[in-house]
């Protein structure tokens, strides 16, 4: 009897300093209890504003709701506190407000007797899931974070755009956090509209066999294409250059953008107010996104030098309706002059002796763009000492060469030496080219002709002489002797 007297004591002592210490952490708890406490929902988006709270078991008495963010490492009191229904529950709209500014992840919710102190009578978890942002452009990553999974746990995740086809699907794990997370690149071709994601699988943070389903969504706008300078102009260009401006053009990713569409030409060729020609641009760097406008001069373009480039940002179209948005584009002001056109010479020899060879020579002559110049006049200079003669030259359609022949005669024995063949080409339209080059004319072969002449008519003569002197004489005695037919008798 004893016995249980000292039990039944202790007991009241236990309850009394139970309920005293409630007292003292601000509680009004009236008796013992076990309470529960949970969410309508177990995941939640930025879509939701509120996170309403349900639970049973609770004392009578005032509680309040803390709460640790998963960027902190314990709960804080947010301000929201409740006083339990009469049948110990959670009174309805008891809530969480969500701010659009907490990460997401995986939220502890915890009911505690005091408002200074966290003594965590129980809790819970949810989680809160979503995108990094709200609308993005194509090309863009979306990024997909949430929590409140069962750590280790998988999740499905579904992208479904506006025509109904799902351009994404994954399965991603949660780690010990409960937390998971995935990406995905929109194409630069993505439907453009409200896309809606949807998570599902098997396990919340809090019971390992809960499923759940969660759907949010995010917007997918057009691409902002941006357009930049890359290499400029030169300040100067010969009549038949190509004038050229490169630009640089890049998905929002920072991708390069390498197709082009639409009906229009972005770029214009400009001379001062005048617009020249407009230019469709051609990719020439795949790997950087690097558009070449490029404008072959002609051979009787305008001269001047007030010609420059502009390009219009949102004329440009890479074939999805993805434009550039920025301001117009200017390059710097470059110079239209006349072309030096290209002359090279080429002799038959470099040597030539007078009164035996002849000098020709052929000439290609062509723009600085490379092709032949077929038209106009070119002639061969002939330069030394007082020698200054021209010498027509014709065009070969089948060799697309300059033809000219200067015979040397005997009177070139008086301009002996190095002469300078210079050709001068025109086309009549203002572009001009010289080139010249140097070739050795003399008379050692005439010389050495003379010269033999010379000795041959010395060794002629000489001869005839010896002739005379030794043979003639005796040929002519010996003839007086020899019978003549019918010849008189000499009479005394």
């Amino acid at each position: 009897m004893a016995t249980s007297k000292i039990t039944f004591v202790a007991a009241l002592l236990i309850f009394l300093a139970t309920f005293s210490a409630g007292h003292l952490l601000g509680g009004t708890v009236a008796s013992p209890a076990n309470p529960s406490v949970g969410l309508e929902q177990y995941l939640y988006t930025r879509l939701n504003k509120d996170a309403y709270l349900k639970g049973a078991g609770f004392a009578a008495g005032t509680y309040y709701v803390w709460m640790r963010p998963p960027n902190q490492n314990s709960t804080r009191y947010f301000g929201t506190a409740f006083q339990t229904s009469a049948d110990g529950s959670i009174p309805s709209g008891t809530k969480i407000s969500l701010s659009v500014e907490y990460p997401l992840g995986t939220y502890k919710v915890s009911i505690s007797t005091s408002s200074s102190l966290d003594n965590s009578i129980t809790q819970c978890h949810f989680g809160l899931w979503g995108t990094d942002k709200s609308v993005y452009q194509r090309t863009e990553t979306v990024s997909i974070l949430g929590g409140g999974i069962w750590p280790g746990g998988s999740v499905n995740i579904l992208v479904r755009n506006p025509l109904g086809v799902l351009p994404f699907n994954a399965t991603v794990a949660a780690d010990m956090n409960g937390t998971f997370t995935s990406k995905w690149r929109i194409p630069s071709n993505a439907a453009i509209g409200s896309d809606d994601i949807f998570v599902d699988g098997p396990g919340i943070f809090d019971d390992s066999k809960q499923d759940f389903f969660s759907r949010t969504s995010f917007t997918v706008t057009a691409a902002t294409l941006s357009i930049s300078v890359y290499a400029k102009p030169q300040s100067i260009y010969q009549r038949t250059d190509s004038a050229t401006m490169d630009f640089l053009v890049r998905y929002p990713d920072s991708s390069p953008v390498t197709s082009i569409g639409g009906e229009g030409n972005p770029a214009t060729l400009m001379n001062g107010p005048i617009v020249v020609t407009r230019i469709a641009p051609i990719l020439t760097d795949s790997v950087n996104g690097v558009w070449r406008a490029a404008w072959e001069i002609p051979v009787n373009a305008t001269l001047g030098s007030e010609y420059r480039f502009e390009l219009n940002p949102q004329a440009f179209d890479d074939g999805f309706k993805n434009v550039g948005r920025s301001d117009q584009i200017t390059s710097d002001a470059f110079q239209i002059v006349p072309a030096a056109l290209v002359v090279q010479i080429h002799t038959n020899q470099s040597a030539y002796q007078v009164a035996f060879d002849s000098i020709k020579v052929r000439s290609l002559i062509t723009y600085p763009s490379g092709t032949a110049l077929s038209k106009g006049k070119v002639s061969l200079r002939i330069i030394h000492a007082a020698l200054n003669e021209s010498v027509p030259m014709t065009y070969d359609n089948s060799t697309g060469f300059w033809y000219a022949t200067r015979p040397l005669t005997l009177l070139e024995l008086s301009q002996i030496g190095t002469w300078t063949l210079m050709i001068e080409a025109d086309d009549g339209i203002g572009n001009t080219g010289v080139a010249s080059q140097k070739v050795d004319v003399q008379p050692w072969l005439m010389v050495v002709t003379i010269v033999s002449l010379i000795v041959i008519i010395f060794i002629l003569v000489r001869g005839i002489q010896w002739f005379r002197r030794k043979h003639l004489r005796k040929l002519l005695s010996s003839a007086k002797n020899l019978p003549i037919p019918f010849r008189k008798p000499q009479t005394e």
